[in-house]
């Protein structure tokens, strides 16, 4: 396994409703959970700019996903590299992938303690985890910030007992998260992994503080 790249930092943890994540699509109304695949018909290895960001997120089918959304506490966490991941994926044709944890916990890929919903990686509303179609700009060796979600709450799953213990609530108990990236070759995803990113629960809980009345109601849909 490649361990690159080995550059990332973390940037902000920032509280965000899920309602108006328009990159995070709804399965009632966008089956594939990636609204920039309808709409964006990107020639492969194109150039995304920063006008198509605004564009997108401003477009009538963004607003329509937006309305029609519930209300869901989630986590942006903020990241930043000098490592163009759209390219390196898109030149070796490779999966990408986002994997939190509560640090502490040796993680191993088929172990199935994570504390993200999705593991998609996001530069603004584009997901660059699959298929990688697109490329984006970059100026010069500037850092490039990317996003990924995680929940804030994971209900304790009945039907797997052998779950139970992936249930937490970060509004109860903020806990440490670290994550890194890894991807490869599908359908194998193991070719490379980058550095491990620490996120201290403190940060957590002062991110959760910005939530709105609405998201500080326990439960996962409102």
């Amino acid at each position: 396994m490649v361990y690159y790249p080995t550059d990332l930092e973390l940037v902000s943890v920032t509280a965000v409703d899920y309602k108006e994540l328009t990159e995070l699509g709804w399965k009632h109304d966008d089956p594939y959970g990636n609204f920039t695949r309808t709409l964006y018909s990107k020639t492969k290895g194109e150039i995304i700019r920063r006008s198509d960001v605004e564009t997108a997120f401003s477009s009538p089918l963004a607003k329509r996903l937006r309305s029609i959304k519930p209300h869901r506490p989630m986590l942006r966490v903020d990241f930043k590299s000098k490592t163009n991941l759209a390219e390196y994926v898109y030149e070796n044709e490779y999966t990408l992938g986002f994997q939190g944890y509560f640090c502490g916990h040796y993680y191993q890929l088929t172990n199935r303690v994570a504390v993200q919903l999705g593991s998609s990686v996001y530069w603004g509303p584009f997901n660059l985890s699959w298929p990688m179609n697109y490329l984006i700009e970059q100026e010069a060796e500037e850092p490039i910030t990317y996003r990924a979600y995680m929940a804030v709450e994971l209900s304790p799953n009945s039907r797997d007992p052998h779950r139970a213990h992936d249930s937490f609530d970060f509004r109860d108990e903020p806990r440490d998260v670290c994550f890194f990236l890894v991807g490869g070759a599908a359908p194998a995803p193991i070719g490379f992994k980058s550095n491990k990113v620490k996120i201290p629960k403190a940060v957590i809980e002062e991110a959760l503080k910005d939530l709105p009345p609405v998201l500080r109601v326990k439960g996962s849909d409102y």
